[in-house]
């Protein structure tokens, strides 16, 4: 009965169009689907070089994601079970292959609300990021062309109010300059 549930639940895992990798308590890797085997796969060249840890069975899932904030993601979660119904976790990684990765961390819990093991699901945002670098880099490109001419419109707005008494041809070639600029 357990090998029937455990088929079931990986042939809806194997539909599902996020990364999703199941661990034990201990961070083995008991499940995880093709998404997150395309998702966490070897760098180019490395598998054959040695030195990649491939994703498989009874494997930690330390070796595939950093130490680091796996073991925060698991404190966040250990805090959040006294005062949360659904514990989890957020963060986002860089793997191997050089992928982004947005991780979620859900435990599934044991007797006496203990963790009993973890559920990762991964989104690749490398994408995303490299979009948002682009969008940020435009808007300093025109936050910059901006400087200038709004500085001179207020220089310009400025002057005119400051100098009531200003002969008309000075006061014509300041109107002439706010006008100018406020068309860029």
């Amino acid at each position: 009965r357990v090998e029937e549930e455990r088929d079931r639940f990986a042939a809806l895992m194997s539909e599902l169009s996020q990364g999703v990798l199941v661990c034990n308590a201990d961070g083995r890797i008991l499940l995880y689907n093709p998404r997150a085997a395309a998702l966490l796969a070897p760098p180019a060249g490395s598998a054959a070089r040695g030195d990649y840890k491939p994703l498989g069975l009874g494997r930690s899932v330390l070796a595939l994601l950093d130490r680091n904030q796996v073991a925060h993601a698991l404190d966040v979660i250990q805090q959040q079970l006294d005062h949360v119904d659904r514990p989890h976790a957020r963060f986002v990684v860089s793997v191997a292959n050089g992928a982004l990765l947005r991780v979620l961390v859900v435990p599934f819990l044991g007797a006496e609300r203990r963790v009993a093991g973890m559920v990762f699901t991964f989104d690749d945002v490398s994408g995303l990021v490299g979009r948002e670098a682009q969008s940020l880099r435009l808007l300093q490109s025109l936050a910059t062309g901006m400087r200038a001419p709004a500085a001179n419109l207020r220089a310009a707005a400025e002057n005119i109010a400051a100098y009531p008494d200003m002969p008309v041809g000075q006061r014509i070639q300041f109107i002439d300059i706010a006008v100018a600029e406020s068309r860029v």
